[in-house]
């Protein structure tokens, strides 16, 4: 696998991948909000590639050492606490009426 400098090429590849991780992508984000971000870094976004240099899936980080593992768990709990506390705000606001505009 090789790394690559994002082009803007690649905004529909990364918004779609944003859009399938729970919880990353905002629904209040513009559609060209990808597109502008790469315009905007100036090279500092990156994309993996195959040696044929198709994009492809970076694999996932594996926590090796105590203190790799301690932080790792550490941050899936914080992810889990961020979820429900926002399933349970959206719920909330069901049970109140209130939409988000």
């Amino acid at each position: 696998m090789k790394i690559r400098s994002a082009t803007v090429v690649d905004s529909d590849s990364i918004a779609d991948l944003l859009k399938s991780i729970g919880g990353v992508w905002q629904p209040t984000w513009r559609s060209d909000c990808v597109h502008r971000a790469i315009s905007a870094a100036d090279g500092l976004v990156f994309v993996a590639v195959d040696e044929h240099g198709r994009r492809q899936k970076v694999p996932a980080v594996l926590p090796e050492t105590p203190n790799e593992v301690r932080r790792y768990n550490d941050a899936m709990l914080r992810r889990e606490h961020r979820e429900s506390e926002a399933a349970r705000r959206k719920q909330e606001r069901r049970s109140a009426g209130l939409t988000r505009v």
